[in-house]
């Protein structure tokens, strides 16, 4: 059961999102491999790609207790403003998490952790789309249900390295090659007016350098086109590395 509800989240990205004990049976036609029956699929749910990635990026990093990357990726992601102290959310996300990491993984509520962690951040300025609300509480039934049917149901055991599976394929070869052909034109056109945009970037901080007064709107805007070229310029290393391997392999062959 938490396997299908993974694969719906992170592999179909089209989930039931009100899989309480009526809306779910198992087929008992082949014993030896009974099926998933879902019914009153009337609220569902979807994540956008970047989404969906950032989720299994966070959720990885709880299980890990990585608590300085899952504030990274809070940050990162815009789900906390872009002002908040890395340090502070970093130390919020710990005090929240370690005391019930000190009870057994088979006794941990994954989704009331996440309930925990997203009360704990408001503070910060949360801001994340209905579709994960949605998520979280389908996640509060599903473990629920499933611990009443298994009392020893371990979802960390189950997630953790279906997440590093779910991750590590994001960056193979196909799913590499997938994303150049689907974005092929707007790479050239970001990478073409690359060069002009730092150049006015340069030219933008040798005035201030010059100018002895700080102008605080130039800076604000400064800092948002640099964050645009951290993004561009990591899709166009991306897009390198496709193209060597892409070469590397036609010269193999």
């Amino acid at each position: 059961g938490v396997k299908i509800f993974l694969d719906q989240v992170f592999r179909d990205n089209f989930f039931h999102a009100d899989m309480h004990p009526g809306n779910i049976f198992v087929s008992k036609e082949n014993i030896a491999q009974p099926s998933y029956i879902a019914i009153d699929c009337a609220i569902v749910g979807s994540l956008s790609r970047e989404d969906q990635y950032n989720l299994a990026r966070m959720l990885q990093a709880t299980l890990k207790q990585d608590y300085y990357k899952l504030s990274e990726l809070f940050i990162g992601a815009g789900w906390v403003s872009s002002q908040t102290n890395k340090a502070e959310l970093e130390q919020t996300l710990r005090a929240t998490c370690e005391p019930i990491f000190e009870k057994p993984l088979s006794e941990i509520e994954f989704g009331n952790l996440l309930l925990y962690l997203f009360d704990s951040t408001r503070q910060f300025g949360l801001s994340v789309q209905p579709s994960l609300i949605l998520l979280q509480k389908t996640l509060i039934h599903i473990e629920g249900m499933g611990r009443e049917i298994y009392a020893d149901l371990d979802f960390w055991g189950l997630a953790e390295p279906y997440l590093d599976q779910w991750i590590d394929k994001q960056f193979s070869p196909l799913k590499l090659k997938e994303f150049l052909e689907s974005n092929h034109y707007e790479i050239l056109d970001k990478a073409s007016s690359l060069p002009g945009e730092i150049f006015d970037l340069l030219d933008n901080i040798k005035f201030l350098a010059n100018d002895g007064k700080k102008n605080v709107d130039l800076i604000k805007n400064l800092e948002a086109n640099l964050q645009n070229q951290r993004k561009w310029q990591n899709l166009t290393i991306l897009t390198l590395i496709g193209i060597i391997m892409i070469l590397t392999g036609t010269l193999l062959t």
